[in-house]
């Protein structure tokens, strides 16, 4: 790669389109008009500056992904900062956006341009572009004319896999319950179900209480297992879309992708140790332990542990020290969530969810049956309440680590293994300090029990932990584990 590309991939991965804090950014705004997740919207924005770095370095015609496009489109309406800071400053010359001309040959133009784009992204970043932001071009441009504005208080967007479910679920009320109920407000007498005659000799229906209850309770454990091969399928297709890791990250950002907000404090207070700042005064049978400050010329130089200094000076408990944290794990997993390696969104299966639909109706279906015939049907509501609530968390779960993210952890722990470097901390040999930072980020605090000079952090830190859901950080710190109106956008040339 020449200087010149590495240096201008440098200028553009560091722009930022809107800095400052603001209650609105662009990503949430980004987020907001295409009902995405901000983590989406964040990965976007991403793309989108490498879509401006091909645009310049590629030496050909380039054009966006739908995706790619809405975030050129709003980067637009920030007039200043596309064309003053961006466009003037970072790219240094100017960036137009060409809609297409329309017709099949402007189609087959954009197509081929697409094409090119995505081979020209492989090469120049060495990795593919990620399959949910950028699909393949038969894909990208199979609905390239039906986008559309809408307001979303005016109008109900129901996507179309769901519309079959509905309408099914809509004649089946129609034909078991409705007869029924007018029967009863007609004659005042027993309801008359249209179920029974339908189904009453079909199997499972056949079934008597018991072994119908047998055969459900089966079918929902066989059905929750699907639930959770479905969403991981789905999600491995959609989250996963690089072959290669990103560079190396920062300790801290290590330590946020492998155990979160809590993790993060983990290395900030084990740097301060090393580095003579605090010391630590263990637990007794009736005082928590806690973090003393030391006298020390030497400047600290992380923000992080400049702020949690300052939180141990000032006195504050151990167990709320992870309220100082919150900020800088923010920052932090923001940059995480943008390289695909976390994920804060609550991804979920369309097909699992049908797939509970039916097994539910089925429940449903029997349940009717057994109102009709005058049986017991209180476990058979209880079973479908409780595999419905089993279904829903195993769907809609939310997994911070994207399978690249744990990857990526994997890969980290095996570079780790081998001999220990040393150095002198006072008068004793240890592990030295960016070492025993590793172990801490990808192991948490009982990595340091058995170093010496360290040991006295873990029981300390570990008191912490064990009050961190009510710290003020909690699961706010987290825990490791379209062609609208433009049909394509042509981009500018090499």
């Amino acid at each position: 790669m020449r200087d010149e590309t590495r240096q201008l991939i440098d200028r553009v991965e560091a722009f930022e389109i809107d800095p400052g804090e603001k209650a609105l950014s662009f990503p949430q705004r980004l987020a907001r008009e295409n009902r995405w997740t901000v983590a989406y919207s964040q990965r976007v924005v991403r793309e989108y500056k490498r879509f401006c770095i091909l645009a310049l370095a590629s030496g050909h015609h380039v054009t966006p992904s739908e995706a790619v496009d809405q975030a050129w489109h709003l980067h637009l309406t920030y007039t200043r900062s596309y064309w003053d800071r961006f466009c003037g400053e970072t790219l240094g010359r100017p960036l137009h956006h060409e809609p297409t001309a329309g017709g099949s040959s402007e189609g087959v133009k954009f197509h081929d341009w697409y094409a090119e784009t995505l081979k020209s992204y492989s090469e120049l970043f060495g990795q593919d572009p990620p399959q949910d932001i950028w699909p393949d071009p038969e894909k990208r441009f199979s609905h390239a004319g039906e986008w559309t504005w809408i307001n979303a208080a005016h109008y109900w967007l129901i996507p179309r896999i769901y519309v079959w479910p509905v309408l099914v679920a809509v004649l089946l009320f129609a034909l078991v319950f409705l007869p029924g109920c007018a029967s009863t407000m007609i004659s005042g007498q027993q309801p008359v179900w249209l179920l029974p005659g339908i189904v009453g000799g079909v199997f499972p229906f056949n079934l008597g209480g018991s072994g119908f209850l047998l055969f459900y309770g089966g079918l929902c454990v066989i059905g929750s297992a699907a639930v959770l091969v479905l969403r991981n399928v789905a999600r491995s297709e959609t989250i996963e879309p690089s072959k290669s890791l990103p560079p190396d990250l920062s300790v801290d950002e290590l330590a946020v992708l492998s155990g979160g907000g809590t993790r993060l404090a983990y290395v900030s207070l084990t740097r301060l140790y090393a580095e003579g700042h605090i010391e630590t005064k263990p637990p007794g049978w009736f005082s928590n332990g806690k973090f003393l400050v030391k006298p020390n010329a030497k400047p600290i130089s992380s923000s992080i542990d400049r702020d949690m200094y300052a939180e141990i000076e000032k006195g504050t408990a151990t167990t709320q020290l992870l309220k100082t944290i919150k900020p800088h794990y923010e920052r932090i997993n923001n940059k995480l969530l943008g390289l695909g390696l976390r994920d804060d969104s609550n991804f979920h299966s369309s097909s699992a969810m049908m797939l509970v639909g039916v097994i539910l109706l089925l429940g449903g279906l029997r349940l009717v049956q057994g109102i009709w015939a005058g049986e017991e049907v209180g476990f058979l509501v209880m079973m479908m309440a409780v595999f419905l609530v089993v279904a829903m968390l195993l769907n809609f779960r939310q997994i911070k680590v994207t399978p690249a993210g744990t990857a990526y952890i994997e890969r980290s722990k095996k570079n780790l293994a081998g001999n220990q470097p040393t150095a002198m901390m006072g008068s004793a040999s240890v592990p030295s300090g960016d070492w025993v930072l590793l172990n801490v980020a990808l192991l948490g605090a009982t990595a340091i029990s058995g170093f010496e000079g360290f040991s006295p952090l873990a029981p300390v830190m570990q008191r912490m932990s064990s009050s961190s859901s009510s710290s003020g950080c909690g699961s706010g710190c987290g825990s490791g584990c379209g062609g609208g109106g433009c049909g394509g956008c042509g981009g500018c040339g090499g």
